[in-house]
């Protein structure tokens, strides 16, 4: 067989096909041919990705693809829900960083804010809007040891814990309307014409000289006055007045006397009281004051002689029953 003849090895023998391929091989590696080799393409080093490994190749690169869609669809949304512009940066935000400022411009929503060493505030001469949509605002100071102070701000009330003293400022007079900083007693500017409450644990409530009267008043509900170790109740110029227009006036004392004493006696108005009479009795009458016990309530007898005391109340009208 002519070495430089192209020819089949479809019908040689394995012995055949293995001297061919040896005379082939030194066809290559001969330095005497260089420049002029037989080729044979069968037996020649075949390149390129063939056969099964060609689709799993179309899958990488259809998988690639779609990645690359999804990318691009979430800067897309990013950066028009974030309002960002090649110009201006983020519409919402601003970096100030010769101040070491991050400024927020107009409403901002988070979850939560965690600042480090660091303050939050408003621009100059506006106020700083913090509100929690149907839920509390809690502003805590992790970094405080143990138990950091909390300022928890609800619907219905506002609560602050583990703070040595707290103090509130008009915002715009700048003037200090109350503060916590003498723990003795509180004292409130006479500015302020009324404080609400759910609930005051007081040692003492006074009003001051050359204030008007000192009134305790419940809306809507009952007032009670408790003192685990008794409640007392003065007056050095003025008088001390109880008036209810729906509820009874209850004063009762668990281990103890209930004593009422006044310099110039006691009023009450009689109009209001339950008067039980005392049968066959005519004439002008003078009036003894009762208590019923344990209810507490008040009432009058007539007084017509001697002798007669709350005991000779009419059997048939006692307010105690």
């Amino acid at each position: 067989m002519d070495p430089f003849e192209r020819d089949t090895t479809a019908n040689l023998s394995m012995r055949q096909k293995s001297a061919l391929k040896r005379r082939i091989t030194r066809e290559h590696n001969s330095n005497f041919r260089a420049g002029y080799i037989n080729i044979n393409e069968q037996y020649l080093h075949k390149t390129g990705i063939r056969g099964r490994k060609r689709y799993f190749l179309y899958c990488l690169v259809a998988l690639l693809f779609i990645v690359a869609i999804v990318n691009a669809l979430l800067t897309t949304a990013i950066i028009y829900y974030m309002r960002i512009s090649p110009q201006r940066g983020m519409d919402s935000m601003e970096h100030i960083p010769d101040y070491d400022l991050l400024r927020f411009i107009g409403k901002s929503v988070f979850d939560t804010v965690r600042i480090l060493n660091g303050r939050i505030g408003s621009r100059t001469n506006k106020n700083l809007y913090i509100e929690g949509n149907n839920s509390s605002v809690i502003i805590t100071d992790k970094g405080s040891g143990l138990r950091p102070p909390k300022l928890t701000v609800s619907p219905k009330t506002t609560s602050m814990e583990n703070v040595e003293t707290m103090s509130i400022v008009d915002s715009v007079t700048g003037k200090e309307v109350f503060s916590t900083k003498d723990s003795s007693s509180l004292l409130l500017d006479g500015e302020i014409k009324n404080l609400i409450s759910p609930e005051i644990y007081p040692n003492n409530i006074t009003s001051l000289n050359g204030f008007p009267d000192l009134i305790l008043e419940s809306v809507g509900s009952h007032l009670n006055l408790t003192g685990w170790e008794g409640v007392e109740m003065s007056s050095t110029n003025k008088n001390i007045t109880f008036f209810t227009e729906y509820h009874d006036i209850s004063m009762y004392s668990t281990h103890g006397s209930l004593t009422l004493d006044a310099a110039n006696g006691i009023r009450l108005d009689v109009e209001h009281i339950p008067i039980p009479t005392v049968s066959n009795t005519t004439g002008p009458r003078t009036y003894k004051l009762c208590v019923c016990i344990p209810q507490g309530r008040l009432f009058a007898v007539p007084v017509t002689g001697p002798g007669i005391g709350c005991q000779n109340a009419d059997p048939n009208d006692d307010p105690c029953k």
